[in-house]
Parts: C-alpha cells; sequence; structure tokens
C-alpha cells in the first residue's frame, strides 16, 4: 500500500497495537480475499478495513503484540495475487471473505467471474494447499472469520500450528498461532471471566 494510506491505517488501528520496540510484535500484515474500494482504489474496502480492526482488536485480547509500524500487503485474485500459488512473506495473516465453493463445478461457473469475492484458485481443492500457504509466508498469527460457506480455521489444520481460539457465538474471529511463536505468549487465565463487549459501528462486536 502506499504510504499515505498505511500511515492513515497506522493511526487509525493504534489502539491495538503493542508499545514501539515491544519483542516479538508483528509487523507484516497480508490482507487475503480483501478488496480495495470502489471509490479509491488506494484505500481498502470499509467491509475488509473491519476485518483488520476486529483481527487486531482479537490479537490484543490474545496477549499478540502487534508493532505500530506494521505493514499491510493484499492477496487477491481480482489484482492477479493468488495466496495459494504465489509468494508472500507476513507475519500476520488475516482472512477476509473468501468463498468456499463445494465444488470444481461452481468454482469454474462462469457468473461466478461477476462477483469479486466469489473467485476463487485453482489451487483450492488441492489437498492442505491452505495450510501449505500459511507455512510458506512464514506466518506467525493467522485470524480467520469466515463460517462453512467461507474458509474457515478448518482448511489451516495441520502440523506446525495451533488453534488458541475458535470462534463462536461471542468471539469474532479464531485465531491459529504458529507452535514456536505460541511459546513466547503469556500464558492465558483461564479464570479471566467474561470479555468486555465494544460495539462497533458495522454492527459487529469487538471483544476486548
Amino acid at each position: 500500500m502506499q504510504d499515505k494510506e498505511i500511515l492513515n491505517l497506522r493511526e487509525r488501528f493504534l489502539r491495538y497495537c503493542a508499545p514501539p520496540g515491544t519483542a516479538d510484535a508483528l509487523s507484516r500484515i497480508l490482507l487475503v480475499g480483501a478488496l480495495m474500494d470502489d471509490e479509491d482504489e488506494k484505500q481498502l474496502a470499509p467491509y475488509d478495513a473491519m476485518f483488520a480492526s476486529y483481527a487486531l482488536c482479537a490479537l490484543k485480547k490474545a496477549g499478540i503484540a502487534v508493532s505500530p509500524f506494521f505493514d499491510i500487503e493484499v492477496a487477491n485474485l481480482l489484482y492477479g495475487r493468488d495466496f495459494l500459488r504465489d509468494s508472500f512473506q507476513a507475519d500476520l495473516v488475516i482472512l477476509c471473505y473468501v468463498y468456499n465453493p463445494f465444488s470444481r463445478e461452481e468454482a469454474s461457473s462462469s457468473y461466478m467471474h461477476f462477483f469479486p469475492r466469489l473467485l476463487t484458485s485453482e489451487k483450492h481443492f488441492d489437498p492442505g494447499v491452505w495450510h501449505d500457504a500459511l507455512m510458506r509466508c512464514g506466518a506467525k498469527v493467522l485470524a480467520v472469520f469466515g463460517d462453512e460457506s467461507e474458509i474457515n480455521e478448518k482448511h489451516f489444520h495441520g502440523p506446525g500450528f495451533t488453534l488458541l481460539q475458535k470462534k463462536n457465538e461471542g468471539i469474532t474471529c479464531s485465531i491459529l498461532v504458529n507452535d514456536r511463536f505460541a511459546a513466547s505468549l503469556p500464558a492465558r487465565d483461564p479464570d479471566r471471566g467474561a470479555a468486555r463487549t465494544v460495539k462497533g459501528s458495522s454492527g459487529f462486536n469487538c471483544h476486548l
């Protein structure tokens, strides 16, 4: 993203970031499936900026530090960037809306190409491909929002990653962490109590 736009996002998401110099803070963020704004192609679409915001909020609650000097990269088939095929480097992968077609026939249907959020990689049906792509980009953390009709945390199960939190009625997103990175995280307190909930303007809740 351009310098001006990344500076705007850093200011917008500063409340979720760790102090400068925090050890092991995540700084390279890859948004998979995100789109740019129709009216300003240099800006993230509001829906995807919301995904990024709630992911960073969830990471802060989980004790995972994000650098205030983060950079953001977008992987989307619409822009010729295939997360499952191309090379990326990221500390944090945030999976925005990515459709989960039920068959190769559906994925290749001509009508799918009229809807940018329904585009599907040719490699989607390869066994283990989502997990392998996550490993290949060097991600330490994955935040994923999808339900059954979308790419969800189940697509990333495999060696090297542990499910830190699972999306449910009271939790906005699932978080998976690289096993080696997990060793550096603070211990979670099972008696911490219920999460505090902040109502977002979009109608979603952010749990702090």
